[in-house]
């Protein structure tokens, strides 16, 4: 059975439409949410909300996943706040 952790590098790397695999540091990115336990449903709707963010401004979709992080957090310290 393929872990659906397993399926978020190639998701992103198809959001930013370039790249054949993800740095380092975005690797770490992952392995950090998947121990927080972050389901995979909230970081892809927070992705799409990017992209589709990225989309309306003509600009591309960030090249790491750095910002994807930041918001991921933010919900993570708003849901621990509820």
């Amino acid at each position: 059975m393929n872990e659906p952790y397993d399926t978020l590098p190639h998701f992103f790397l198809e959001l930013r439409g370039r790249g054949l695999s993800l740095s380092a540091m975005d690797a770490e990115i992952l392995f950090q949410w998947k121990l927080s336990l972050v389901p995979v449903e909230v970081i892809m709707d927070i992705a799409w909300s990017i992209a589709d963010e990225c989309q309306t401004q003509s600009r591309p979709f960030p090249a790491n996943l750095a910002t994807l992080d930041r918001r991921v957090k933010k919900y993570l310290k708003h849901k621990n706040q509820c």
